[in-house]
């Protein structure tokens, strides 16, 4: 009982420092690169717009696609971001990453869970590479959080696995 109670708390933990959990708050993202700007900043805004101008004119760009989505996601523009992961999905059908970033997105719709949508979405993004290391930490939280500890267990174990020996993550999946 008590190790059930804790999966929860560790699956978050390790998801915050694993994960994106700014991606979760739309209000709490900022630059992506840490420095000045913001989700406020023109600059930023007008690269985005300049972003989706040019997917106007070459719409199968996908890179340009997950670009934006990233993008929109950072500014708090969700739904946004989700419409430029499907088009992404689209152009780069076999990139774990968009797949992963799209989950982010949707569970930030929906409460921030990882239930429905997210988990098809990680499923996909394992299916394409089982050892990406991101969608197995997300996918490992949302087994927790559907309370499958097993299955938990089992993708954190994987993603320790193929990390190096020194890696800062270790003690939290450990404790997971």
């Amino acid at each position: 009982v008590v190790i059930a109670a804790l999966v929860p708390v560790i699956a978050g933990g390790l998801y915050y420092k694993l994960g994106t959990p700014d991606a979760l708050s739309p209000l709490a993202a900022n630059n992506p690169h840490g420095a000045g700007g913001g989700m406020d900043d023109p600059q930023m805004k007008q690269a985005i717009e300049a972003l989706a101008e040019k997917l106007k004119a070459n719409p199968e760009d996908g890179q340009g696609w997950y670009i934006l989505g990233r993008s929109y996601r950072v500014t708090g523009r969700i739904d946004a971001a989700i419409l430029a992961y499907t088009e992404a999905s689209k152009r780069l059908p076999n990139d774990p990453a968009v797949y992963t970033d799209w989950a982010e997105a949707v569970a930030q719709t929906q409460g921030k869970t990882l239930a429905g949508k997210p988990v098809e979405l990680l499923d996909r993004a394992l299916t394409l590479d089982p050892s990406y290391p991101k969608a197995l930490a997300l996918r490992g939280s949302a087994a927790a959080e559907a309370g499958d500890a097993p299955k938990a267990i089992a993708l954190w174990q994987k993603l320790r696995a193929q990390l190096p020996p020194d890696d800062p993550n270790i003690p939290d999946i450990d404790e997971a």
